[in-house]
């Protein structure tokens, strides 16, 4: 009796590591045809998810050749991002939703380091690992942060620099 027990329980433990992998592997079809596994389809479907109004906060893309005049007056934050980059798009919910609380204080964007030029901004920056965020004042960077924070602590920083503390 008590090896049919046991028995019973191994196969009830496969049972459920084999439906639970089965789950985990099941492929759904992207909006382009392509099967690709649920979790990657769950995470475009959260994207997309963020706000769709007319006034989204996305944070624009910025083209290198227009970074100096974009970045040359008032508060600016810039995310030194790629598109291959998993942490960069970890972060990029919350650099959007930054740039809709601040629109009409501050300009924050990204910049996409392959990008034509975006290497050379990169670098005259120092910019050694991303995501970096820099923030700018006047066109000079006076604060920067590598890696993911929180949206809060971001905001902090984005307060001090237009002197909302």
């Amino acid at each position: 009796m008590r090896q049919l027990i046991w028995e019973a329980a191994i196969v009830v433990v496969l049972l459920v590591a084999i439906g639970g992998l089965a789950l985990h592997n099941l492929a759904v079809a992207g909006s382009d045809g392509v099967d690709r596994p649920a979790a990657v389809t769950e995470r475009a479907v959260a994207k997309q998810a963020v706000d769709v109004t007319s006034d989204a906060p996305f944070a624009p893309e910025i083209d290198p050749a227009e970074f100096d005049r974009l970045t040359a007056a008032g508060v600016a934050v810039v995310d030194f991002t790629a598109a291959w980059c998993p942490a960069c798009r970890a972060l990029e919910p919350t650099v959007d939703r930054l740039a809709g609380v601040y629109r009409d204080r501050a300009f924050i964007g990204k910049l996409d380091i392959d990008a034509d030029g975006g290497r050379s901004v990169a670098a005259r920056f120092g910019v050694r690992g991303i995501p970096t965020l820099i923030f700018l004042r006047e066109g000079r960077e006076v604060d920067r942060t590598v890696g993911v924070l929180g949206e809060a602590a971001l905001s902090a920083k984005i307060d001090r620099l237009l002197g909302e503390e």
